[in-house]
């Protein structure tokens, strides 16, 4: 009869071993798939602050080609004798491809014809 129940608390106490085992397990699976989410996240947020950071960069390089574009303009205009700006930085025969540079992230450009500049960026203030 004692081996009979030895035989039957064995089992029970591996069943419940068992049981813990895979309950302790299935925590840590869980805790890792948390563990990734944020992971994920956090490289999401990263990755949108880089391309916000490089849609400025651009930004500000494009408006720098206005300016370049602008100033050429005015010394072609000051070897005539009546230096000045353009009127509107959006004329393509600015531009060496004719092709009028424009903000990446659909700002609009406020333009200053007294100076030859963009002055500023309703989508990147800087």
């Amino acid at each position: 009869m004692i081996p009979v129940l030895a035989g039957l608390l064995g089992v029970a106490l591996g069943a419940t071993a068992v049981g813990w085992a895979m309950s302790n397990r299935l925590e840590r699976v869980e805790r890792r798939a948390e563990q990734a989410a944020e992971a994920a996240e956090a490289f999401q947020q990263e990755l949108d602050e880089a391309n916000a950071e490089r849609e400025r960069t651009e930004c500000r390089g494009r408006r720098r080609m206005v300016a370049a574009a602008c100033a050429l303009y005015y010394a072609s205009t000051a070897v005539s004798g009546s230096p000045s700006y353009p009127a509107a930085y959006d004329t393509p025969a600015l531009y060496p491809d004719n092709e009028v540079p424009s903000c990446p992230g659909g700002g609009v450009w406020t333009y200053n014809p007294a100076i030859g500049r963009i002055t500023q960026c309703s989508e990147h203030k800087d």
